[in-house]
């Protein structure tokens, strides 16, 4: 009985002691994140690589025939994939590492600065009834849609992304 009080004394102001620690380390922690977040702004810049658009993608002629070759100038921060919608809207992928199906070898790819494309010459892989083939991508005249992305798989305001088009006589 006689160490029940003290002990309680002890314990008490222990608690005390803990509640002004939580609050201290709370209040520290909330500075720690408002500093770390207001360095994250100064050192963000205005635009995010991801976003422009002005690099140098360009399709060249935008008017070919069939064994004309066109040129596919890809800008130095790029997307890794590229596909080709057709005039009938199916979609041909021509370049998509994770699909392991490569226009040119994956360095070369990324070095490049120009793609010279044959359309009699270009295949690419297409899915129908679940199947992959490999088949003539520039079949029909028309026009052609290039997508350049790093998902193909999503709209292009969802991914980093480039698009024009040729248009085959």
């Amino acid at each position: 009985m006689l160490f029940s009080k003290p002990y309680l004394l002890i314990f008490t102001f222990n608690f005390k002691n803990m509640n002004r620690d939580l609050i201290f380390t709370k209040n520290i922690l909330i500075l720690l994140c408002l500093g770390l977040f207001l360095i994250s702004c100064v050192n963000t810049p205005e635009k995010t690589p991801f976003r422009k658009k002005e690099n140098n993608f360009t399709i060249f002629p935008q008017e070919i025939g069939i064994d004309e070759p066109f040129k596919i100038g890809l800008p130095d921060f790029r997307p890794s994939k590229l596909a080709i919608k057709t005039p009938s809207n199916e979609w041909y992928i021509i370049h998509d590492v994770d699909e392991n199906i490569f226009i040119l070898p994956l360095i070369e790819f990324e070095k490049s600065n120009t793609l010279v494309i044959i359309p009699s010459q270009l295949k690419g892989v297409v899915w129908k009834n679940g199947q992959r083939l490999i088949r003539k991508v520039f079949n029909t005249p028309g026009e052609y849609f290039i997508y350049l992305a790093d998902n193909l798989e999503t709209e292009p305001e969802n991914t980093f992304s480039f698009e024009g088009t040729v248009t085959l006589k």
